[in-house]
């Protein structure tokens, strides 16, 4: 891409003056425009300008004889000059966030096509779809854990030594006497406070890490859509394949660390302190809530 900028007029260098003297009271005018007031200076040779006689390149202020003499200077405004007609010719591709269940199908083929333009839009998903979603994704392994799996769990941990026979016993006493129904609830309740536990560090995490402004329902939204992975936890858990548990526990990771660069439109930096912060929040959570 080549520019062709027509040689302005000359000036009297004896007419430059430094910004210092143009931020003063007294009026300037321009030196090719003398009825116009001066707006900037050149930064290479400091002559006044107007608003239509500057070019910009690289952060800084050129009139156009400075610009057609510095070979390296029309080549940075080259280099911006390609960077904005690209940005204007292709802007970021989005995709529309899914707001029935007719959408859900569609919407998750997109995520596995391509996360990054799908979390663009994702947090855009109403709460309570989103929620429900991850909610069905995560029901099955607390169903495994605390009905199925319930009684082997507290079996193997009576026989730990650090855990006091007497509590062992009571553990064991309140297993075998509740019902289905209880066991059932309780693995309901479990699945809703550790999707909300999920929510709530993803949230504070954003909000300190990065520069959004993204609400608590739009970043649970997009939150909600990186636990899916979790739906294969199931086998691991009933079959005790741990493996398949930390290879879920990953996609979730990688999962919501292009989230977070894709709705947020972050940096590399703040996108690590954010997921760092994530994962060491999100663990004591765990460990508090155990």
């Amino acid at each position: 891409m080549s520019i062709h900028i027509s040689t302005p007029p000359t000036h009297n260098p004896q007419e430059h003056i430094d910004c210092a003297t143009l931020k003063s009271k007294r009026a300037y005018t321009c030196v090719f425009h003398p009825t116009k007031e001066a707006f900037c200076v050149c930064a290479k040779c400091g002559a006044l300008l107007c608003k239509h006689c500057y070019l910009d390149a690289g952060g800084r202020r050129y009139c156009e004889s400075c610009l057609l003499q510095d070979n390296a200077l029309r080549e940075t405004l080259e280099r911006e000059l390609i960077r904005e007609t690209r940005a204007k010719a292709m802007p970021p591709l989005t995709l529309e966030a899914p707001q029935t269940w007719k959408q859900i199908p569609g919407a998750l083929l997109n995520m596995l096509k391509d996360s990054v333009i799908f979390f663009r839009s994702a947090y855009n998903t109403p709460f309570r779809l989103s929620f429900l979603l991850a909610f069905l994704a995560l029901l099955p392994n607390a169903i495994v854990i605390y009905v199925l799996k319930i009684h082997d769990i507290v079996a193997r941990l009576a026989q730990t030594p650090q855990i006091d026979p007497t509590l062992a016993q009571t553990m064991t006493d309140v297993v075998s006497q509740a019902s289905s129904s209880t066991l059932i609830l309780t693995a309901i309740i479990a699945t809703i406070l550790k999707i909300l536990l999920f929510d709530f560090s993803l949230f504070i995490c954003t909000r300190i890490c990065t520069a959004s402004k993204l609400t608590w329902a739009q970043i649970s939204s997009t939150m909600h859509f990186c636990l899916l992975p979790l739906i294969i936890t199931p086998f691991a858990a009933y079959f005790e394949v741990s493996f398949v548990g930390f290879l879920a526990l990953a996609l979730v990771i990688i999962q919501t660390s292009t989230a977070i660069r894709s709705a947020t439109s972050c940096s590399i930096f703040q996108g690590f302190f954010t997921m760092l912060g994530f994962i060491v929040l999100t663990t004591l959570l765990n460990l508090f809530a155990v």
